[in-house]
């Protein structure tokens, strides 16, 4: 312990009467590590650091979440027609062909993605719709009957609440 009369320390305050500093500018005030003690207040000579309080999170605040919108469902539609003058297309005077329904073996199949798919539903009617069909790829396919036409399926991009029209034909036979 170092021991300084008041006038042999000094004062670092200029209105005091003993400054400048003087001995006690000398003092080793090198803080000591502590071996298996942590100070929680400060002693002379040791190393104390204060920890600073953990910062409570303020909570924040959670927005309500947005409601989802109704799903938006498509429908694919068409018609099976005679295609009297063969141009693959149904003109004024064509009509619905007589070769769908029982107990003929035409069927139109709906399909996901591609036709090698699993059907996912079919008719058998000349004026089809399939209704209530999610945003996708899908695969309209004829099958049975005479020749077509027209191609003997469509691979449509429906998107959500879209409709979408196709027509399938076949040659008159006489």
């Amino acid at each position: 312990h170092d021991h300084f009369t008041q006038a042999e320390a000094g004062s670092p305050y200029s209105s005091h009467s003993t400054y400048p500093l003087k001995a006690l500018n000398l003092i080793d005030n090198t803080c000591r590590e502590t071996y298996k003690f942590e100070a929680t207040t400060p002693i002379p000579g040791l190393c104390y650091i204060p920890v600073a309080p953990t910062p409570i999170p303020t909570p924040t605040p959670t927005l309500p979440q947005p409601i989802p919108p109704d799903p938006q469902y498509g429908t694919i539609s068409g018609v099976v027609f005679e295609d009297m003058n063969g141009n693959g297309r149904r003109d004024p005077g064509e009509p619905l062909t007589v070769y769908v329904g029982p107990p003929s073996l035409i069927t139109i199949s709906l399909h996901v993605d591609s036709c090698s798919t699993i059907t996912l539903n079919t008719r058998d009617t000349a004026n089809f719709s399939f209704t209530d069909l999610s945003p996708g790829t899908y695969c309209v396919r004829i099958s049975g009957g005479p020749i077509t036409t027209t191609p003997d399926r469509y691979l449509i991009d429906l998107a959500g609440g879209e409709t979408r029209y196709v027509e399938f034909g076949f040659e008159v036979i006489e």
